[in-house]
């Protein structure tokens, strides 16, 4: 999948913009060389309020000119919708994972199959 393709920078690009977890869901999983864009479920950690919108489309830009694709990012505080929800947590894949504060490093998960 062209998303672990390019490990080395999706984890430089979540540790440079402190990302806490990052998941793959939708069509990048279920058809992922059809897909037009990437579908990304986003945890972004404890950002401050001021300047999130900085971090936000700091990180979508970067990770467009990393897959060349266009990328939808998602937090699942904005999850609403029971039927969107359900889409998204019964097709989600880890992709990276932050360890708890104090850690020096962080972990590239990869899809099964």
């Amino acid at each position: 999948m062209f998303v672990f393709s390019n490990q080395d920078q999706v984890l430089e690009t979540c540790r440079d913009f402190g990302i806490r977890r990052l998941e793959v869901f939708g069509s990048t999983v279920r058809a992922p060389e059809a897909a037009r864009d990437v579908d990304l479920l986003v945890d972004f950690g404890d950002q401050p309020v001021k300047g999130f919108s900085a971090v936000f489309f700091g990180f979508k830009e970067k990770l467009e000119r990393v897959f060349g694709k266009p990328v939808d990012l998602i937090t699942s505080e904005s999850l609403v919708n029971p039927y969107f929800r359900h889409s998204v947590e019964s097709t989600k894949q880890l992709v990276y994972e932050g360890l708890k504060p104090g850690n020096s490093y962080s972990m590239f998960a990869r899809l099964r199959g």
